[in-house]
């Protein structure tokens, strides 16, 4: 379970709502969106455009009433938006185990940003994108897919700014990274990386090239959910049979294989389809054992009266007895 760390200064928390990574006018649409992938179907929640608040409480929502269906994927296309919402939404994507997916980066064929397979649910292509506050909720997801991310350091409202005096903004801006920089050490991006975002001003964008993504957040699966999975599935056989693979594809392909490459052929596509499985299962098999329950932590942990309030019924009533439980807990001597 993930630690979750409350803002160690009072005002910190109300003071971010002045606080983005990246200007806009239009909140995230959210929606169930299910699409056929290379390996199996998906069955995502999409959050599409500008990240502000509320959009958490939306999420809770769709995924609680989804239940017991899994949902095993976030998408997120999005310009950025709120920074204490983008991670709020974060943090429960790691609670619950989901994987995250963004944009592919298509530039090396001049295409930019692709956003193939959730096309079909998209409102409007430009939020084919992730930039800013975007890559707060990618790099929660246990498994990371897609590699188009734009940053920089966080927006601070200029006229709350002008207000203070220099020595208060730059305590104030201190207070921010901190915070910010306390949720990326959780998620496993690298302190390094972080301090590479600190130094991009809020008025400019860095789109990171291919390779920057997964050195910057320590891979394409977070480690301690890699090592699970390399313990129930076996280490990923495609990096040592992968150019034995691809020469009988391309054989294949030509129809020039002999009957001892059609049957190795067929051994390999055996191996891959075994361990995709397994990969697979045990992925559900994580996100369904104990899945309440850690949505009832998160919530009762994390949610504000206000928004525990906007919550479905059901989800309310057991967050409210966790919280009594809990308290009854800490008064016993």
């Amino acid at each position: 379970m993930i630690i979750f760390r409350r803002f160690r200064y009072a005002p910190f928390a109300l003071a971010l709502v002045a606080i983005t990574f990246s200007q806009g006018v239009d909140s995230a649409n959210v929606l169930i969106s299910r699409h056929p992938n290379a390996t199996h179907i998906v069955n995502g929640v999409m959050i599409e455009g500008r990240i502000e608040q509320g959009d958490l409480i939306r999420v809770i929502n769709l995924l609680w009433k989804q239940w017991p269906e899994v949902i095993d994927t976030v998408g997120i296309f999005s310009p950025g938006g709120d920074v204490l919402e983008a991670m709020k939404i974060g943090r429960l994507i790691r609670q619950l185990g989901l994987s995250t997916t963004i944009p592919d980066d298509m530039r090396i064929i001049g295409k930019g940003a692709t956003c193939t397979l959730w096309n079909n649910d998209m409102q409007n292509e430009v939020n084919c994108t992730c930039l800013s506050a975007c890559f707060l909720i990618f790099v929660a997801g246990v498994n990371r897919n897609g590699d188009y991310v734009g940053v920089h350091r966080s927006f601070i409202d200029h006229a709350l700014l002008q207000k203070m005096r220099g020595d208060e903004a730059l305590l104030y801006t201190e207070m921010i990274n901190r915070e910010v920089g306390y949720y990326y050490e959780d998620m496993g991006v690298s302190r390094a990386f972080f301090d590479r975002i600190k130094a991009i001003p809020s008025h400019e964008i860095y789109i990171l090239k291919k390779g920057e993504v997964w050195q910057a957040i320590g891979g394409q699966r977070v480690a301690g959910f890699e090592e699970w999975q390399s313990a129930k599935c076996g280490p990923d056989p495609w990096s040592e049979m992968e150019d034995e693979a691809r020469l009988l594809l391309d054989k294949k392909k030509t129809g020039s294989l002999t009957n001892e490459e059609e049957k190795r052929s067929a051994e390999l596509e055996s191996l891959l389809e075994l361990y995709w499985d397994c990969r697979f299962a045990s992925e559900k098999d994580f996100m369904a054992t104990g899945w309440r329950k850690r949505f009832v932590a998160f919530a009762a942990q994390y949610l504000t009266d206000e928004e525990l309030a906007a919550v479905e019924e059901d989800l309310r009533m057991l967050v409210l007895m966790a919280r009594e439980s809990g308290a009854a807990a800490a008064d016993r001597p």
